[in-house]
């Protein structure tokens, strides 16, 4: 395990399992599945699907004869998505890059994206994906924090600061994403 700033760096797979248990974790996630208003017999996509977190939700959204395609990248993700998911044979799991979806041209209804524009190298390249899998008519639910408003509860406010500049400058590669999904929001 390699370590930032003198502390292991977190097992990914325990760490977002940690995050999403969470009260606030919970609540966003609720919130934006609630959004999606998944149907029976839809085709979901969760992009970035990392260990199936939000898998499930999707699954029970769209029942047994809708589709849930997760994707990722990372084999470790792709493979504790598959152990959590083993008793739904219509979530189907693909090793893919967010820039080049491997899904087909207009054939999902449903679209979520959660804590993914924030590390990928083109944030408006995979917009571009979305828009070209979703169906007329398509839902894209969306969720990525505001790392520019970061606060950290400190009594040395200049210490407070470089942690928050140090976050958006160096350690999340797209901290002000949201600016980049308005400036992107108008894709042709």
């Amino acid at each position: 395990m390699s370590d930032a700033l003198g502390v292991d760096r977190p097992n990914k797979i325990a760490y977002m399992t940690q995050v999403a248990a969470l009260a606030a974790g919970r609540s966003y996630k609720e919130t934006l599945l609630e959004a999606l208003d998944l149907r029976p017999g839809q085709t979901a996509l969760d992009v970035g699907c990392g260990p199936g977190t939000d898998l499930g939700g999707l699954a029970a959204g769209v029942g047994e004869s809708g589709r849930v395609i997760g994707v990722d990248q990372d084999p470790a993700m792709l493979a504790e998505a598959a152990n959590r998911m083993a008793d739904r044979p219509w979530v189907e799991l693909r090793d893919g890059d967010a820039h080049a979806l491997p899904v087909a041209d207009g054939s999902v209804d449903r679209a979520h994206i959660d804590r993914v524009l924030m590390h990928v190298a083109d944030p408006a390249k995979v917009l571009a994906e979305l828009r070209r899998v979703a169906r007329p008519g398509c839902v894209i639910g969306l969720a990525e924090p505001d790392w520019d408003t970061l606060v950290v509860d400190s009594d040395d406010l200049e210490t407070s600061r470089a942690f928050t500049r140090y976050t958006t400058e160096v350690a999340v590669r797209n901290a002000t994403i949201l600016s980049l999904i308005h400036i992107s929001s108008g894709l042709a």
